[in-house]
């Protein structure tokens, strides 16, 4: 899929919600929750996040418990749903915003970490590339980015539900070596379940990108 003219738009994201999928699937949103918390071990307490694709606020408020401060980022973010259910912190704001175009608010900042969780596969190649680009701008020199996302030896394992709204989805060497255009280092990380290991990734559901200015 190449041409503009075959392009389906973005649309709005069946968000995690946790109420709804512990009560529908507990072992999934555990995992799911598992992909929030290895980001939040890498957090210092100094620093300054942006969580792109917050969606309904569960990993920006993740990290808000570690880290000086948070925005999360989302075109569709749920920012009365995340007070209503008790996601709200002093040092955590989100904001409506579109990651390709962002608001004042993040294109005026530096942040120490940028974290994309379950976030580029929703885009196309071009948007992704353009994502990790952009926001490798906005790290601080000591800056780090986050990239969270499934790995596309083990779409043929996973719902149509889902395979219907990743829009490209990136072999691990693939994404590691996007991110090696724009950082000094890029690290790879494998994840099975909750585990997070080194081990061979193309045998990973799920893998990390950590990537260092």
């Amino acid at each position: 899929m190449t041409g503009d003219d075959k392009r389906r738009p973005y649309a709005a994201q069946d968000q995690f919600a946790l109420e709804r999928d512990f009560r529908g699937n507990p072992l999934m949103a555990a995992v799911k929750l598992a992909r929030y918390k290895f980001p939040a071990r890498l957090i210092a307490p100094e620093d300054r996040v942006l969580d792109l694709g917050c969606g309904n606020g569960y990993g920006a408020y993740f990290y808000a418990t570690v880290a000086r401060e948070v925005v999360g980022l989302d075109l569709h973010a749920d920012l009365d749903g995340a007070a209503h259910r008790g996601l709200a912190r002093e040092n955590l704001a989100l904001v409506k915003g579109d990651i390709l175009d962002p608001p004042l608010e993040v294109v005026d900042a530096t942040f120490d970490v940028i974290v994309a969780i379950d976030v580029i596969e929703h885009f196309y190649r071009d948007d992704g590339a353009r994502i990790v680009a952009d926001y490798a701008a906005r790290l601080s020199e000591r800056g780090m980015m986050i990239l969270g996302t499934p790995n596309r030896g083990s779409g043929a394992y996973r719902s149509e539900a889902s395979r219907r709204v990743h829009m490209y989805e990136y072999e691990p060497d693939e994404l590691r070596s996007l991110c090696g255009r724009h950082f000094k280092r890029a690290l790879l990380f494998s994840m099975n379940d909750e585990v997070v290991h080194t081990g061979f990734a193309k045998m990973a559901w799920f893998f990390y990108v950590l990537a260092f200015k």
